[in-house]
């Protein structure tokens, strides 16, 4: 901290902020800074703080202007502008690992604006995480579609990193959108146009490697989710258009319009859209929930080429409880690995990650038994759980047993960062019945997590043996084995398996062979 002027000394606080403010009036800023400083020291509030700071930035004194912004902060942490402030200074001193958490309580703090979004995807590309970093900007243009900033963030980041093919997604949906102004729309061009020049350097064209091109697909899916980050590798080389409703003039509409149609989820969508006069070749895919719904036994099998399903386990229930008149296969989720940094030197916890809603499915009673049986052993291991009740039955079972066993189990509600959430923690744990894979499991392996699974139908068949416990007792002695073996060699082996097993990108070429089979045996039937 600077030191007062000697002339401030046994001046009123009155007449310091007087004399601050006639000075910084007729713009001395420099000769201000010993009164605001004298002021700030003699009657610290955080108007005056803040001034102190944002002077010293004025006057390039950030060590001076971090302690200022830094004090006003621990006064009133409710206010934006010495967090803001600060978050900026850590950007710019490199230091992103604390401007990242800054500017996201920021977000859930204040007003989430366009600027604030933008500086977010500035610190996540400063700290090599590209698909956060082309969101945050996303996120940015679709608060101000004129916010030149974050797009032209966006293009110079792609171009600068070689994110071509996420480039080239993150313009093309954006040169879709009819909120667009002359100005925004001749740079998102101009953008397009750069993208497409650069990937011409790099290869003969093809942005992504995947075969499908110039065709026109439509994708029925109430819930996103799982399906959109596939369509935007797809969407970079083709036209992909989305319905989230049943309404047939819609319907019929976009089936005739589309070369391919694709139902996410085997519900009310594909059911309607099987009975529709058929006029492309059509997917759907079964994830797991549909399997116990009597929606698969509504469907006309006979208008969809080819059902696909997330495990194998589904596939052998669903075929099991009704006729399925189309050829089937099963492609596996994925993991985006680019989103689940691994890091080699991450501090190894006692830390415990559930990650997921709880409900009956879930299993959160032998949760809470196996973490009772493991706290008994050890004090010092902790349960923290991203997620929501969804039952009240299950949610006030759960608060009488917490109620007769006051355990460290740490309830951090609905939490949509999961890769920044898994930082501090060391396990992930699966207690569930049934999962058709269990996202949450491959992304704490991918992420440096090691995974505790309890034994539903298939888990085996999912991740490794090593890895899975059928009860208490088990688990106890799956997490002691754990805490005995080579920490690196298990995480860097688990990072491997998810690499080698769970790549997104695999999977993505496992989707581009089947449409593009599908589109063609359509085809050839065609002419024959």
């Amino acid at each position: 901290m600077a030191t007062t002027d000697p002339t401030t000394d046994s001046v009123s606080p009155i007449d310091l902020a007087k004399r601050a403010n006639a000075l910084l009036e007729t713009g001395e800023v420099e000769a201000a800074y010993p009164a605001v400083i004298a002021l700030a020291q003699s009657a610290p509030t955080y108007p005056t703080l803040l001034t102190a700071g944002l002077i010293a930035l004025t006057l390039k004194r950030s060590a001076e202007a971090r302690q200022h912004f830094v004090d006003a902060d621990r006064l009133d942490n409710t206010q934006f502008d010495a967090a803001y402030n600060l978050a900026l200074l850590d950007i710019t001193e490199g230091r992103v690992g604390d401007a990242i958490p800054r500017l996201r309580n920021l977000i859930a703090m204040h007003d989430a604006t366009a600027p604030l979004w933008n500086d977010l995807g500035i610190a996540y590309d400063r700290a090599n995480q590209p698909g956060r970093a082309l969101a945050c900007w996303r996120r940015a243009l679709r608060i101000d579609p004129g916010f030149s900033l974050a797009r032209n963030n966006a293009g110079e980041f792609s171009l600068r990193t070689g994110q071509l093919a996420a480039g080239h997604a993150f313009f093309t949906r954006e040169i879709k959108r009819t909120d667009l102004e002359s100005q925004s729309q001749a740079e998102t061009k101009r953008w397009l146009e750069h993208l497409a020049s650069a990937q011409v350097t790099v290869d003969s064209g093809t942005t992504t490697g995947l075969r499908l091109s110039n065709q026109k697909i439509a994708v029925f899916a109430n819930h996103r989710a799982f399906i959109t980050p596939i369509m935007e590798e797809f969407a970079t080389q083709n036209d992909v258009r989305y319905l989230d409703n049943d309404d047939v003039r819609e319907m019929d509409s976009l089936l005739e319009w589309a070369d391919v149609a694709w139902f996410e989820w085997c519900d009310q969508l594909v059911q309607v859209g099987s009975r529709r006069p058929k006029t492309c070749p059509a997917v759907c895919r079964l994830h797991s929930y549909e399997s116990f719904t009597e929606v698969p036994g509504a469907v006309d099998w006979s208008k969809i080429d080819r059902l696909v399903f997330v495990a194998s386990t589904i596939e052998t229930l669903v075929k099991r409880r009704f006729p399925i008149a189309c050829p089937t296969q099963v492609i596996s989720n994925g993991v985006d690995l680019d989103r689940y940094r691994f890091d080699a030197a991450k501090p190894r916890t006692k830390r415990i990650a559930y990650v997921g809603y709880l409900h009956h499915r879930k299993n959160p009673i032998l949760l809470f038994h196996c973490f009772k049986k493991l706290h008994a052993y050890d004090p010092e291991f902790s349960l923290h759980i991203a997620g929501e009740h969804q039952e009240m039955r299950t949610a006030l079972y759960c608060e009488h047993w917490l109620q007769q066993n006051p355990l460290p189990i740490h309830f951090d509600g609905w939490v949509e960062d999961i890769p920044d959430y898994l930082n501090d923690k060391s396990y992930v744990i699966s207690s569930s019945l049934w999962e058709s894979f269990h996202y949450a499991v491959a992304e704490g392996m991918a992420s440096g997590c090691l995974p505790l699974i309890h034994d539903w139908p298939g888990a085996r068949q999912f991740y490794p043996n090593e890895f899975i416990f059928d009860d208490p007792d088990e688990f106890l002695r799956l997490v002691q084995r754990c805490e005995s073996q080579d920490w690196a060699d298990m995480r860097q082996a688990n990072r491997a398996f998810i690499e080698r097993t769970y790549d997104h990108r695999t999977k993505i070429q496992e989707i581009d062979d089947l449409l593009v089979d599908v589109i063609a045996t359509r085809r050839q039937g065609s002419q024959s």
